[in-house]
């Protein structure tokens, strides 16, 4: 029996795309490579400072996730000649420590299930999974991800001989900038700041993701444009609404943005297709990002921006295919 999965061919402008385009398989290696390698100084640090435990749910993830897709491509028969090896790479540091690692697997199989499975499989799915598992992750066990941020160990690598820190605190670097404490940029960039692993080193974080935008054979032009309208939106409320609101360091090196840009944004599969559709979707994420942390209680902008922004490529798309018939190079001359 064949199932098909409902919703692959909803958006008329990817009805053509039985197979994704992007990548030869050759590329698609390098590129998860590629990404193995930026992300493993980030595994490293989360290990030493908070214990074995990501290593353990990291684990998990990748088998999990590669027998959930193995046995969703037997029996829907789409299979797209891909894997989701990004998502089961991502997901882990887009956790908190103190998060039980059985409750972030059951929401990253769910989103797997939800967002890639039922779209057709890898490389068809509108949303980033991994986006769409952390936010099952923070809305359905409320309760539980209040009390899942932890202190880092204080005796840098002394997480290698632990399985995880036990010190609990709700100070996160957003809600310690908040409360008006002050920091050196030094001090922000170094780390490790309590929240979710990958929050935790910004300058570590600057200097792979900068290595994965270069050679990983990814989106750039989201990443870019997000940083751009991040910054310039938070000056620009800085001008109008005096007080309110906070410099553009908050919004880049505190909360999930930089890891955001560089891995989430920069994926091509998720991504608009259209040039302009990319740097439309970057724009957009970056001004609700904005938006969300300086006018809603709630601590997860970036990642509510990221889902209202893939909600709309099939318009941003439609944009950028009209701007470059209209304005591209090879446009036809008005007769």
């Amino acid at each position: 029996m064949r199932v098909t999965p409902p919703f692959h061919k909803t958006f008329a402008i990817y009805s053509r795309m039985e197979k994704p385009v992007f990548y030869t398989p050759s590329h698609y290696v390098i590129s998860m490579i590629v990404l193995t390698i930026a992300l493993s100084p980030l595994y490293t640090l989360a290990t030493a400072y908070w214990g074995w435990k990501i290593i353990y749910l990291l684990g998990f993830s990748i088998v999990t996730g590669f027998i959930l897709e193995a046995l969703s491509y037997h029996i829907t028969r789409q299979y797209t000649g891909y894997m989701g090896l990004a998502t089961w790479l991502l997901f882990p540091l887009m956790t908190t420590p103190g998060m039980d690692n059985l409750l972030s697997i059951l929401c990253f199989l769910g989103a797997i299930i939800i967002a890639q499975i039922f779209f057709g499989g890898y490389g068809r799915q509108m949303f980033h999974p991994a986006v769409v598992a952390q936010v099952f992750l923070m809305n359905n066990f409320i309760s539980r991800f209040s009390s899942s941020i932890l202190r880092p160990f204080i005796e840098p690598g002394f997480g290698f001989y632990m399985y995880s820190s036990t010190a609990h605190t709700k100070d996160t670097l957003i809600e310690l900038l908040k409360s008006g404490k002050e920091f050196g940029l030094m001090e922000m960039l170094q780390g490790p700041h309590s929240g979710f692993y990958s929050d935790a080193f910004p300058l570590i974080l600057i200097v792979c993701g900068i290595i994965f935008l270069l050679i990983g054979g990814v989106n750039r032009k989201t990443p870019v444009s997000f940083l751009i309208s991040l910054g310039v939106t938070g000056e620009l409320l800085r001008y109008l609404i005096p007080g309110t609101t906070f410099s553009f360091d908050y919004y880049l090196l505190a909360g999930s943005s930089l890891f955001y840009a560089f891995f989430i944004f920069s994926d091509r599969w998720t991504s608009a297709k259209s040039q302009g559709g990319r740097i439309i979707a970057g724009i957009t994420a970056g001004i609700l990002t904005v938006l969300i942390r300086n006018f809603s209680t709630n601590s997860g902008a970036v990642m509510y921006a990221a889902l209202f922004t893939y909600a709309f490529i099939p318009l941003y798309d439609e944009l950028g295919f009209y701007m470059k018939k209209k304005f591209g190079k090879n446009r036809q001359p008005n007769k």
